[in-house]
């Protein structure tokens, strides 16, 4: 029996190809949109599972509530960890990490190194799950350090290099050890860290190896580690989280004056996808593909049953003789779902093939690797979404054809029914309101990123023919000795128009610094700033807005006081309402008092998701970390070749790497650009699929009314005539699902925009252009069969059967 009925179901889809086809394509189209999306979620949702008792870790966080405004920090001071161990029983283990990205010099060549992190002594007891492959995992020393595999083999080229040593410097902490100056010994090689893990570095070194400013360790205003704590088992997260309000009144509120320090705990298997953190995934994305993925594969399921309703009447007379000849009900319902169920299978194999070919694309466009995994558990999987999509897309159908009666179908009189044309007109419906919304999602997330790549970020030249490019030198000893010679020579270059020295640049981060200001009443308003320390030429080379005063000249000699420059929003924190009343007044930040002389207009220094903060522009001779050039672009490529000869000279040890601000600034929107190319895959699909549905449908209802219009051929009819008449039902079905889908998508997409400080709207220009692509694409699937049918030789037409 069931040999019988896949030969016959094999027989019916080799006879109906064009059939097979739309139908196999669409559904094969939907899977593999569900099975990337499914490979993406499975990969989010196992981060950090290596580790076994992640279930004990928790990850802290930090709210710095100031006048009012809630500034979310992931990071947490230095003076905190010791203080949770001290104060909370509860914690069996703290551990803090920052990061930097060093100079390593191995046989007297430099090796930048990006993410490696400076972590206590607890590092590899917190998270347990990183594996030793030489030595131990051991930074309890000063000087010591743990490489992974592939960085002793891109260093050394192998892996077993315990005991070998690196030398280098780490921005403006030096790197050493009371044994040996200037050096670490590597202890220990462990296994690169999973791609599903939240910590990734290369090497990990003792933090007690840095040369670091009492501050770090001892300002609650200094924002400078990742903090996250192993309960004793047994405790909750919650019941820890409980416990930190109290910790922070005791330690805490006298430093904090006016301003308020909420620390939270997330359990280190929800720490990424916490959306309500800066800088996390989020579950919402997650939702969102999701949802997304099944929708398309809805589409494809719908695509389904309309083509095969309207088949149906094809197969009318097979029902019929099959039921004269003594096949019941149930056993024709099991036949048209074997048919399904084969089809979804045959679907689900092209794909796979898909899935395969797509993969390096979809790696590269979420930016994490996405694998199969355990291939026994993904066919179980894979067979039962195919199951379940066949009885999906084929229930309907099966049940219609099923219940045809014999009698009435061998004389011809039959018809799918007012019901069957309603639901083909629903299931249009529904296809062409979600491709609208997905349409309009997509414009939208494009539009919010070309109004952020063309905003004026408040600085940089004003004109295309020059360009700001960075050198950094990590605060290399040799090159801070004589920041001075290297800028002039730098700035001797033709093609060079202003080069100034800072300690970072806007999009690439600035620490929070804690501090005051001497408000309107005479009194010191505490308050933090990001502090921007630079040298005096920082303001002209980024052209910077001044609104009032000058800008600051640089602090020489330790009794020297510093000059300050303020944003607006540092300006406004400070209770000033004009600019030019706060010239002359007290600042200090991080113990560098001294007076602010000029206020700047706000300029972004990070992305269109945050909100301009207070910021101070500070010049100082120490802590310079990189060198920013104002180059002309009418020989940019002579003018770099000529800046790598001069950095050759004068920073030897240091490698020639220009980054170009416009660059460093655009990776700020990278998550946006990829949620922007899968929306748009996800909406290219969808209108594929449903071009497919509805060509196979125009074709069908082409052929039922050929004999209706080759009569009005005949009797006159134009070849415009008959072409709106077989296309207006189709394109007022796509006029009312762009009434139903664009509240829709507006409503859906005005919420993503909330999470941007600085946003476009949904305006009437990116409906306009979504519904217009609906329409066309609709007009075109429709009017090719149309046209086919209206210019066909009615005469032929008549003499059909």
């Amino acid at each position: 029996m069931l040999m019988n009925t896949l030969a016959v179901t094999l027989r019916g889809l080799r006879r109906n190809l064009s059939y097979t086809f739309l139908n196999g394509v669409g559904l094969a189209l939907g899977m593999a949109c569900v099975l990337l999306i499914g490979l993406y979620v499975l990969n989010e949702v196992r981060y950090d599972r290596f580790h076994a008792e992640g279930d004990r870790i928790a990850w802290i966080t930090a709210d710095l509530i100031e006048d009012g405004e809630r500034d979310q920090i992931n990071t947490t001071q230095g003076i905190l960890g010791p203080l949770l161990a001290e104060d909370i029983s509860d914690v069996e283990a703290v551990v803090r990490l920052n990061s930097a990205d060093p100079l390593y010099v191995v046989d007297g060549k430099p090796h930048r190194i990006d993410g490696v992190r400076y972590a206590d002594a607890s590092l590899f007891e917190v998270f347990d799950g990183f594996e030793a492959l030489h030595g131990v995992l051991d930074v309890s020393a000063p000087g010591n350090v743990v490489v992974t595999e592939s960085l002793a083999r891109r260093l050394f080229g192998r892996a077993d290099v315990v005991g070998e040593t690196l030398q280098g410097a780490v921005g403006p902490q030096t790197i050493s050890s009371d044994e040996k100056p200037g050096l670490l010994t590597i202890t220990g090689v462990m296994a690169d860290p999973p791609t599903a893990s939240t910590l990734q570095f290369p090497a990990v070194v003792a933090s007690s190896t840095m040369d670091a400013p009492e501050w770090m360790y001892e300002s609650w205003r200094a924002f400078a580690f990742d903090t996250y704590v192993k309960l004793r088992p047994g405790v909750s997260v919650e019941a820890f989280e409980a416990q930190l309000p109290g910790l922070v009144a005791d330690r805490a509120t006298e430093a904090m004056g006016d301003d308020k320090l909420e620390l939270g705990a997330v359990p280190l298997f929800e720490a990424r996808l916490r959306s309500e953190r800066p800088g996390t995934r989020g579950t919402t994305t997650l939702w969102a593909f999701g949802t997304v993925g099944l929708f398309v594969l809805l589409l494809a399921c719908v695509n389904f049953t309309n083509l095969a309703t309207a088949r149906s009447l094809i197969r009318a007379r097979e029902v019929g003789v099959r039921k004269t000849l003594g096949a019941g009900r149930g056993g024709l319902t099991v036949q048209f779902l074997s048919e399904a169920i084969v089809m979804s299978l045959l679907s689900l194999g092209l794909a796979l093939i898909l899935v395969q070919a797509a993969l390096p694309w979809a790696e590269t466009v979420v930016g994490t690797p996405l694998a199969l995994g355990s291939l026994g558990l993904w066919l179980i999987a894979l067979a039962g979404i195919a199951v379940v999509t066949g009885v999906l897309a084929g229930a309907y159908p099966a049940f219609v054809l099923a219940r045809f009666r014999p009698v009435d179908v061998l004389k011809g009189q039959f018809s799918t029914g007012r019901k069957g044309t309603t639901l083909q007109r629903g299931l249009v419906l529904f296809q062409f309101t979600v491709t609208v919304i997905l349409l309009l999602g997509t414009a939208t997330v494009f539009a919010q990123l070309h109004y952020m790549q063309t905003t004026d970020l408040g600085f940089g030249p004003e004109s295309e023919s020059e360009q700001l490019v960075t050198l950094d030198f990590d605060g290399d000893e040799g090159v801070a000795e004589r920041v001075d010679v290297v800028k002039t020579s730098l700035e001797a270059i033709p093609g060079v128009t202003g080069v100034t020295a800072s300690i970072t640049r806007p999009a690439g981060g600035q620490p929070l610094a804690g501090g005051g200001i001497e408000a309107p009443d005479g009194t010191t308003r505490e308050m933090s700033v990001n502090l921007l320390i630079s040298d005096a030429d920082f303001s002209s080379v980024y052209s910077l807005r001044l609104l009032a005063g000058r800008e600051p000249r640089m602090a020489l000699g330790e009794e020297a006081s510093v000059e300050y420059l303020l944003n607006e929003s540092a300006l406004r924190e400070a209770g000033y309402a004009s600019a030019q009343d706060v010239l002359g007044k007290s600042a200090g930040f991080w113990g560098f008092e001294g007076t602010v002389v000029g206020v700047v207009r706000d300029f972004h220094t990070q992305g269109f998701q945050t909100a301009i903060g207070p910021l101070a522009v500070v010049a100082l001779p120490e802590f310079q970390s990189l060198f920013t050039l104002r180059v002309r672009t009418d020989n940019m490529a002579g003018t770099l070749d000529r800046a790598g000869e001069v950095w050759a000279e004068l920073a030897p040890a240091i490698p020639y790497e220009p980054t170009f601000i416009d660059d460093a600034v655009g990776a700020l929107y990278e998550t946006e650009r990829r949620f922007g190319r899968i929306f748009g895959l996800f909406a290219g699909l969808a209108v594929l699929i449903a071009c497919l549905g509805l060509f196979g449908l125009a074709a069908h209802a082409s052929a039922q009314r050929r004999k209706e219009i080759g009569v009005r051929r005949v009797l006159g009819a134009t070849v415009s005539q008959v072409v709106r008449l077989l296309t207006r039902e189709t394109l007022a079905l796509v006029g009312l699902a762009i009434v139903i889908g664009v509240p829709i998508a507006v409503v859906l997409m005005e919420r993503w925009l909330d999470d941007f400080a600085y946003r476009t709207t949904v305006g009437v220009g990116t409906v306009g252009m979504a519904a217009l692509i609906v329409v066309t694409v609709a007009a075109v699937t429709v009017g090719v069969q149309a046209l086919r049918a209206a210019t066909a030789d009615p005469i032929r037409t008549l003499r059909a059967d």
